[in-house]
């Protein structure tokens, strides 16, 4: 037997050196293919990520945008929500109902997009566009606007060009169906059937507006094109209806109203129960210190015309609290005008009042509608409540609810591609219902 030469030697030690070599080279081009993997499947899931955020973004925008304008078509262009990323989303209102007043249910085809990869919702929304009334701490519905020195927290709505303007049908009026809006009343079973009609009201003058140093924490709503309050203010397009009233319930005796006929003057009283003034037409109604928490209603009749002259008059002296938000009442006066007198008025609940003048450090708290204009109001305040608003008071009838945007159900996708050659190699779908 011979001993090994160094040739031989030599020849093995390269051999193993090879074949180690080999399997280090295979192990690190595995290694280097399953991190490549798990990077690529990093970056998709990054990207359907960032996606299907801008998707959900995009169906926010949408029930915000419905919240404002019912019959919203969706964007014009790609809206960009992310600079740095090259991140978008486009909304499209599909082929289907709508109306500016009626509920509807509608369809939009929603994307969130970026370089790599794309998500996409069709999303099916149920929207009421609700009545605008319940939604704004103030309401001038016919007539002159003059403010000045007005706080506002919640929407302002000015009815300034004529054309929007419906009232409840009257007693004395009569008109086709086919040009009446009917009211929709919720069922218990959550169905909704017709309710009384609102018709379009006559033509009136277009009245005059004049607002300085307003201070507004919400938005303006008017009907006219131009716009004095940028960027807070919004054009409103959809039909606005007039609350209908019957006060006749107040007039009959109950526990929780005391009914004053003939009584001209009220001084120095705290009343919990709501106060219940019947006049003679053209007479005064004089509240001075005087505390009337259940709210205070000055009757009138369902046939009265806020396009006419008031019944009567309200005048409120010194220093007055009238309603809470537990009774809902404040100031129900559809057909009085209201004026103040010095001192410093406070109302909580639904105040709807005939029209107002001269007035003076008044601030209310819930929601209040003029039906015709206001005249000099100076130093005031007007604060929208939710629940004032959800919950209206015996004896006023409004045309619809608050305005609710719901998404009744979706379907997603993701598509991924190659940002270099953009060949789609990969799509998932889901739905859900809501």
């Amino acid at each position: 037997m011979h001993p090994a030469s160094n040739t031989t030697a030599q020849g093995s030690v390269l051999l193993l050196t090879l074949v180690v070599t080999g399997l280090i080279a295979m192990v690190s081009l595995s290694f280097g293919a399953t991190v490549e993997s798990r990077v690529d499947v990093a970056r998709e899931e990054a990207a359907a990520l960032r996606t299907e955020l801008a998707a959900q973004s995009a169906l926010e925008w949408t029930r915000r945008q419905l919240a404002l304008n019912p019959e919203w078509a969706g964007t014009s262009e790609d809206f960009l929500l992310n600079k740095e990323l090259r991140l978008y989303f486009k909304i499209n209102r599909l082929e289907g109902e709508s109306s500016a007043w009626e509920q509807t249910e509608v369809d939009f085809d929603l994307e969130g997009f970026e370089n790599r990869a794309k998500s996409r919702l069709t999303a099916k929304v149920n929207v009421d566009p609700g009545d605008p009334l319940r939604s704004a701490a103030l309401s001038v519905l016919g007539g002159n606007f003059r403010g000045r020195n007005l706080a506002m927290d919640g929407d302002l709505l000015v009815l300034d060009k004529p054309g929007l303007l419906w009232h409840p049908l009257r007693s004395n009026e009569t008109s086709p169906q086919s040009e009446c809006h009917f009211q929709r009343i919720r069922l218990p079973d959550g169905s909704r059937t017709n309710g009384r009609p609102w018709i379009a009201a006559p033509p009136m003058p277009t009245p005059v507006v004049e607002m300085s140093r307003l201070d507004i924490n919400g938005c303006a709503l008017r009907s006219a094109e131009t716009a004095f309050l940028r960027p807070q203010e919004r054009r409103i397009t959809q039909p606005v209806h007039s609350p209908a009233w019957d006060l006749d319930v107040w007039r009959n005796p109950r526990v929780d109203a005391q009914i004053f006929e003939g009584l001209n003057v009220l001084r120095n009283t705290t009343l919990r129960r709501t106060a219940v003034f019947v006049l003679e037409p053209g007479k005064e109604l004089v509240l001075e210190n005087v505390k009337l928490l259940g709210g205070a209603v000055i009757w009138g009749t369902s046939d009265h015309s806020p396009h006419g002259p008031a019944r009567n008059r309200v005048i409120l002296r010194g220093k007055n609290i009238i309603g809470s938000l537990e009774s809902g009442p404040a100031l129900l006066a559809p057909c009085a005008e209201i004026r103040t007198s010095g001192g410093r008025h406070h109302l909580e609940g639904v105040s709807l009042w005939h029209s107002a003048s001269q007035l003076r450090r008044l601030s209310s708290k819930g929601l209040c509608i003029v039906l015709g204009g206001i005249e000099e109001a100076r130093d005031c305040s007007f604060t929208w409540n939710e629940d004032v608003a959800a919950n209206g008071p015996e004896g006023l009838s409004f045309f619809g609810g608050l305005p609710e945007v719901d998404v009744v159900g979706v379907r997603e996708s993701t598509v991924f591609s190659d940002a270099h050659s953009g060949n789609v190699y990969k799509e998932s779908f889901t739905h859900q219902d809501y």
